[in-house]
């Protein structure tokens, strides 16, 4: 049985594209809240509250009180995420 894609909304989406795109191409390691919000054009408190969607779906895992303690669970999501 295939995992089900979650069905994002478009900054959820657009958060958890850069984030792979800045894990993929960069230095390895998660971007800062700063750099997402920079990154996707919107708000810190948007991109925390996106990121606890992404949690919330499994497509991720943070570490709490750790900067750059961002880690992708699942690759099935990447064309629609």
């Amino acid at each position: 049985m295939a995992a089900r894609k979650p069905n994002l909304k478009e900054d959820t989406s657009r958060v958890y594209k850069y984030l792979r795109m800045f894990l993929t191409d960069k230095h390895g390691m998660a971007p800062t809240v700063r750099e997402m919000a920079v990154g996707c054009a919107i708000a810190p408190s948007q991109v925390i509250h996106h990121l606890e969607i992404l949690e919330a779906h499994g497509l991720i895992v943070r570490k709490q009180g750790m900067a750059r303690a961002i880690w992708i669970v699942q690759d099935s999501a990447e064309d629609e995420a």
